[in-house]
């Protein structure tokens, strides 16, 4: 198994320590992805806390893409972000939201190589929450 930096366990110290909804996975069946984290959070007024974070081993770059999904007879994409950098990639962003739907974060997760080669993919999906 690789090494994994220093960045990386400072990372995932941060998001243990960190209080609220979140879903963090560490897998050693991944090559180059480290570890992966999800959040999506209700607030006040229809505000929905969007968090999706990847980090990889030493050496490659990270690339993250949030979906904010609405559920509507079917999952639709209603807002993207998205966040590219060595190490470990982050997006930390809220968004209202209107009443009466389900929502989901589906997050894309990738490993690229310094040239920006896709390497390695991983997509997830946040728990779902209804906004009433």
């Amino acid at each position: 198994m690789e090494k994994i930096s220093k960045k990386s366990i400072a990372l995932l110290m941060v998001m243990v320590l960190c209080i609220g909804c979140f879903t963090l996975t560490v897998s050693a069946r991944w090559s180059y992805i480290a570890t992966t984290y999800d959040c999506l959070e209700l607030k006040s007024g229809g505000k929905f806390h969007c968090d999706g974070q990847v980090s990889v081993f030493d050496g490659y770059k990270a690339k993250i893409t949030v979906e904010l999904q609405q559920y509507n007879g079917g999952w639709n994409t209603i807002k993207t972000w998205s966040d590219y950098d060595w190490d470990f990639a982050v997006v930390c962003t809220d968004w209202y939201v209107a009443k009466g739907y389900q929502y989901r974060l589906k997050l894309t997760n990738q490993a690229l190589s310094s040239s920006g080669s896709v390497l390695e993919t991983h997509v997830d999906y946040s728990v779902s929450l209804i906004y009433n």
